[in-house]
């Protein structure tokens, strides 16, 4: 029911460098993919398959209903080319950034219907995938897939990535919601 009070979401599977959330159940599998069928945004960080012991079962229990899997482990700070400059996440209102930069990221070998935005430069494979709004059926929101759950950390955080995170949100049909309580519109987040 929580998701019931969000326009976006933005959710992990990882908890640390080397911890993993709990495998997410059928139901909350449910639920995520009903947030988004209702119109909501959400924003799926997803990492390697190596950081913790349970990584590659937690990284599919959040990609796997949207028709997506993630594999691999790639070495250190790795950056990826974008690409889909006609598309909204690449090439929006807080810029148009040409480079995704990752710290010890996967790479989806399963991007179902969804998008390729951005392909690592180490092997080729996927780093940033969308389903656009409309893409699960009439009024669905969007859901875009991260290779990488340090991507928001300080020094991962570059201001290419921060635009593919607010251009993200901006896709929220009716906002954004901040803190549970501050409803703020996507034009004004910096």
């Amino acid at each position: 029911t929580y998701l019931s009070t969000l326009n976006a979401a933005i959710v992990s599977s990882a908890t640390s460098d080397y911890s993993a959330t709990p495998t997410l159940s059928s139901d909350e599998q449910s639920a995520l993919k009903s947030f988004v069928l209702a119109g909501g945004t959400a924003l799926i960080f997803v990492d390697n398959d190596a950081f913790a012991a349970s990584a590659a079962i937690a990284n599919d229990s959040f990609v796997s209903p949207f028709g997506v899997h993630i594999t691999g482990t790639l070495d250190g700070s790795q950056s990826a080319a974008v690409g889909a400059t006609g598309n909204p996440v690449v090439n929006g209102r807080f810029g148009a950034p040409t480079t995704m930069s990752t710290l010890y990221p996967g790479w989806f070998d399963n991007i179902g219907t969804s998008t390729v935005l951005a392909l690592h430069n180490a092997n080729g494979r996927p780093a940033l995938s969308v389903l656009m709004p409309n893409a699960l059926g009439p009024g669905s929101g969007a859901v875009v897939f991260f290779s990488d759950a340090n991507f928001l950390e300080d020094g991962v955080l570059t201001s290419d990535n921060k635009a593919l995170v607010l251009n993200s949100l901006a896709m929220t049909q009716s906002g954004v919601t901040v803190n549970s309580t501050t409803v703020v519109d996507a034009t004004n987040l910096v």
